[in-house]
């Protein structure tokens, strides 16, 4: 008898009671996706009212396979691939010793592509992370295939069963729940606005966080939450099942006051920022949190140091460091500081260069 693996070990797990080529089926819900172990196994029976079944076929996923549809930075080792250096700051940084950075456990809520600015493909590829990616946009769900982690696509809520209308946009990154609904100064309508951005809207069922990881038979204990999903911040913090499950680690994008201070009722202290996107990071006080920051000031400070030295372009700075923060404090302070969320209303865009000197002229004396 076949048996089912409710969470995957790594790139082509097999069984010996299965064919050889026949290496993936994966279960969805709203639609969710996890790998078993044979594709005569009917799933249907153990699943929970409102989960869903679709079995995906990758064949055999080999070095040149995975190349092929995730592209050559994909399989490339010691690549980073977070958008403004999330990865490197969770290696290098947090988990700095080599012999407690390997074969830990993520949530990474909203996955977006499995490779581009992806937070935590670094994780998996090159230090053994096992994970669980949460995308409800379809156009990553085949990308997110060939990844290791275990990928649920489901549209998060603060409770399970609420219809809401989830507006898909084109560039999917910016896809949400009634973006085009909110206030003019929220940041994504802001940003869909003025690309003048059209979308498609299609009606989903949330589920809540506690579901999720109950359903995905997730660890206790997380080492790394990546949370940006354009949003959903609130009801993801909100439906968390914080009385079974604790969080080492957590970058989250423009968290409003409410969510300031939820985070530091459950214990979370400031570590950094990463760019002008506002995506903060946070450590739980259960870390050596004394170490980390120690680790996470000597980055900052070098970085910038490098980037008003102009030894490092800002595109690089950017997309390796985080820095600068804002154009306004300093580099470094300006990263170091937890921010005062009134300014997403204003600052929501990643600088791209450098403002030109001024030039100065000089009037030419008459006589």
């Amino acid at each position: 008898m076949a048996e089912t693996l409710m969470k995957p070990k790594g790139l082509g797990i097999s069984s010996p009671h299965c064919g050889s080529y026949l290496r993936y089926i994966y279960i969805l819900s709203f639609l969710w996706i996890v790998p078993v172990s044979c594709a005569g196994v009917d799933t249907r029976e153990t699943l929970p009212d409102g989960w869903r079944n679709l079995h995906v076929y990758t064949g055999k996923l080999t070095q040149e396979k995975l190349r092929q549809v995730l592209g050559t930075e994909a399989v490339t080792s010691g690549t980073m691939h977070a958008q403004v250096g999330q990865d490197r700051t969770v290696v290098e940084d947090v988990y700095a010793d080599s012999s407690n950075r390997q074969n830990r456990y993520f949530l990474d809520l909203a996955a977006n592509d499995a490779v581009f600015i992806s937070n935590t493909l670094t994780l998996e590829r090159d230090y053994g992370w096992e994970g669980l990616c949460i995308e409800p946009v379809s156009q990553y769900w085949l990308g997110l295939s060939h990844r290791k982690c275990t990928t649920i696509a489901a549209v998060i809520g603060e409770t399970t069963g609420k219809q809401v209308s989830f507006e898909v946009y084109a560039a999917g990154y910016y896809s949400g729940v009634g973006i085009s609904q909110r206030p003019d100064d929220d940041a994504d309508k802001r940003a869909v606005t003025r690309k003048n951005m059209k979308f498609k809207a299609e009606t989903h069922t949330t589920v809540s966080l506690r579901d999720v990881l109950h359903m995905a038979k997730a660890p206790k204990h997380i080492d790394y939450w990546s949370l940006d999903c354009e949003g959903c911040e609130k009801d993801a913090l909100a439906s968390f099942p914080w009385d079974t499950h604790t969080v080492a680690l957590l970058s989250i994008e423009r968290p409003s006051r409410d969510e300031q201070d939820k985070l530091k009722e459950l214990g979370f202290v400031f570590l950094r920022g990463h760019s002008a996107i506002g995506d903060l990071m946070y450590g739980h006080k259960s870390l050596d949190l004394a170490s980390v920051q120690r680790r996470v000031e000597s980055t900052v400070h070098n970085a910038c140091k490098k980037y008003e030295d102009r030894t490092l372009p800002i595109g690089e700075a950017v997309k390796m460091y985080g820095v600068p923060c804002d154009e306004v404090k300093s580099c470094a302070a300006s990263c170091l500081e937890e921010p005062d969320p009134s300014i997403w209303e204003v600052q929501t865009e990643v600088p791209t260069k450098r403002k030109p000197a001024r030039k100065i002229r000089h009037r030419k004396k008459v006589g």
